[in-house]
């Protein structure tokens, strides 16, 4: 059905090895599918025409834009690994007791592998840039020259058991997921009142099994400005059962859902594959029936639950209702009728002859 794709789609990333769902953007600025592919132009003869072409490198890609900050988008384009609990810096107001004793109310940890447990105070009156450096022994640091009572500022480190992290590795590789693109499908007229009045009727689905990040992020942060986080990538081949006899593999598997349609709405005819069918007495065989389109759509077999097969003479060959399989009975021949059960297509028929001998 033709419509008009609108709007920014939502994306929902899971671990491929675990199938558990790692996030659901729901937030997008912009979403957009890039295909290629390289062609190579085969020339020759008089006025070097072309013959044809030779196609290689292709690509199936993201491209998604979040307005939300998620630190996951980073792990996942960085391939690392979230870790609860994190040492970050805090800023605390203290009062200086005797002696010039700073004494804070969390555990300071070290700044670095070598610095030891040091941190930094000012004076509440003063300039950030009047920062001094301290060193911590437990929860204290003096300074003999700060006088009992003083209001000091001080940074330093702690581990908060709440934040998370993850370490960009030098060596990163972005990580890879298993992506599924859901967009809006609206409806189309065909004058500019009608287009003007378009409704949602579906989606187009775009399953990515092997989805991997670019690893690229750029976040531009101004005074008045929001973040937004890239998680574009690419796809990368995928070889199962989708992939049917070509060993080449798939990037995608792309659906068209469109809302309140049924199995049988764009079904023109319905046609037996086997329709000569040739049994001994006792045989048995099951008939296939497809589903045609006649919009370029492949012929699909259908379930034989939803048909209703009848034998017209069931002393030379009997079929199951719902089942389709014939059983021979009897030399001679036996005519079987096959239409669809739902009554709104029962118009959908086709035949199939059993001969017995």
């Amino acid at each position: 059905m033709a419509g008009l794709l609108a709007g920014v789609a939502n994306v929902d990333l899971f671990d491929p090895s675990t199938n558990e769902l790692i996030v659901a953007t729901k937030t997008l600025t912009d979403s957009g599918i890039n295909m290629a592919i390289t062609g190579e132009e085969a020339r020759g003869g008089q006025g070097n025409i072309l013959l044809g072409k030779y196609y290689h490198d292709s690509s199936f890609g993201l491209t998604l834009t979040d307005q939300i900050w998620n630190l996951q988008y980073l792990a996942l384009n960085c391939g690392g690994a979230i870790e609860a609990g994190s040492d970050i810096m805090t800023t605390e107001q203290v009062t200086v007791a005797t002696g010039g004793v700073i004494t804070v109310t969390q555990t300071p940890q070290a700044f670095t592998s070598t610095s030891g447990t040091i941190g930094w105070y000012k004076l509440s009156t003063e300039d950030d840039n009047a920062y001094k450096k301290i060193t911590f022994t437990n929860k204290s640091a003096t300074v003999s020259t700060l006088a009992q009572g003083t209001i000091v500022c001080v940074k330093y480190v702690i581990n908060s058991a709440g934040a998370k992290k993850f370490t960009v590795n030098a060596d990163y590789i972005p990580s890879t997921v298993h992506a599924v693109m859901t967009i809006g499908l609206f409806k189309a007229g065909t004058t500019k009142e009608t287009l003007s009045t378009s409704s949602r009727i579906g989606d187009v689905v775009i399953d990515i099994p092997s989805f991997q990040l670019e690893g690229a992020q750029d976040i531009g942060l101004t005074s008045s400005g929001i973040g937004t986080v890239a998680l574009s990538g690419s796809a990368l081949a995928t070889f199962d059962g989708n992939s049917g006899c070509n060993d080449h593999g798939y990037y995608a598997v792309i659906s068209e859902n469109i809302y309140g349609v049924d199995e049988f709405a764009n079904v023109s005819r319905i046609v037996v594959g086997n329709s000569d069918i040739e049994l001994a007495t006792t045989e048995t065989q099951t008939i296939d029936v497809y589903a045609m389109y006649n919009d370029g759509t492949q012929p699909k077999l259908l379930d034989n639950s939803k048909l209703t097969f009848t034998s017209d003479t069931i002393g030379t060959a009997t079929v199951g209702a719902n089942t389709g399989v014939v059983t021979a009975v009897a030399n001679g021949t036996a005519n079987i009728e096959i239409v669809v059960t739902d009554t709104n297509y029962s118009n959908l028929t086709a035949y199939a002859v059993v001969t017995v001998s």
